[in-house]
């Protein structure tokens, strides 16, 4: 369930340590990685891209570049202007893509290992399943986002790019790898989805332009490490046809960065992590 709290004493926190809290330093890829205890099994780095610490602005990224920098338009935005912002040409109504390719993806490319930017459905769990308290760490105001098991990580106001850094201390905004769709499940190819706060809420369900400079917090899923498909004898094993798994019972199909890509079923292209009762393993779709 879902808990707010708003607590702004600087006194109680001076004692944390400077880095979100874990029974011991686990690493994925050289960088460190909080588990919450979330019911998805996801793991969230304790910072941002280029950050020094957990409440460090880091590097800010359009959505979509795996570069950082300290400008952002309409017209540096690396999909776009083919004549106006609004003709993007990649992750649009034509194509169809709504969650960023590995190519795409800054923490994957930045990264690397099993490193991805959260989609918008793990920024939602992130909200729903955590307790969020607004306090104050090393001067910094922020949220300390704690998880299930008590574990913790920071959102801090970090503010984002537009043709300045705007809001730092005031708002946070930090990307998702998911288009912006909106309740109709329209494709808003201008937006993408975002977790944003501030001293008065705080939301994995936002939006913000695609071309503005948000920090990047990454995430990689576990079940990325499955290899072989190990048939348990009492369920089918799957099979792909134009585009499609097929697979008897509840299942989900996984990228091979960890993304749940359920939802496309239908239109898939490469290869995938099928789980299901009785096997966990990968298979090709064409």
């Amino acid at each position: 369930m879902r808990k707010y709290f708003l607590i702004l004493t600087a006194s109680a926190v001076g004692a944390l340590c400077a880095s979100a809290q874990t029974s011991e330093e686990k690493l994925e890829n050289g960088h460190q990685y909080v588990d919450l205890g979330l019911p998805s099994g996801l793991m969230w780095s304790d910072r941002a891209i280029g950050a020094v610490g957990p409440v460090d602005k880091g590097d800010y990224f359009a959505w979509g570049e795996t570069e950082p920098k300290n400008e952002f338009t309409t017209a540096n935005y690396k999909f776009g202007p083919l004549g106006s912002y609004e003709e993007i040409y990649k992750y649009n109504r034509e194509d169809g893509k709504t969650v960023l390719d590995p190519e795409d993806d800054a923490a994957c490319v930045q990264w690397g290992g099993r490193w991805r930017m959260p989609t918008k459905d793990e920024c939602l769990e992130l909200e729903k399943e955590c307790t969020w308290t607004l306090t104050e760490h090393l001067g910094v105001s922020t949220y300390k986002v704690e998880g299930p098991n008590g574990n913790y990580i920071y959102l801090h106001l970090c503010g984002y790019f537009y043709d300045k850094l705007r809001d730092y201390q005031r708002t946070g905004y930090y990307l998702s790898s998911s288009v912006f769709t909106g309740t109709s499940n329209f494709i808003n190819i201008t937006h993408a989805y975002i977790i944003k706060v501030n001293p008065r809420f705080f939301s994995g369900h936002s939006s913000n332009r695609r071309y503005c400079g948000s920090l990047v917090r990454p995430v990689f899923n576990p079940v990325s490490e499955v290899d072989d498909i190990t048939d348990g004898g009492h369920r089918t094993a799957p099979t792909a046809k134009e585009g499609r798994v097929y697979c008897s019972g509840d299942f989900r199909i996984y990228d091979l960065a960890g993304r749940d890509v359920t939802k496309a079923n239908g239109s898939l292209k490469g290869v995938y992590i099928v789980r299901s009762n009785g096997f966990a393993g990968k298979i090709a779709v064409r």
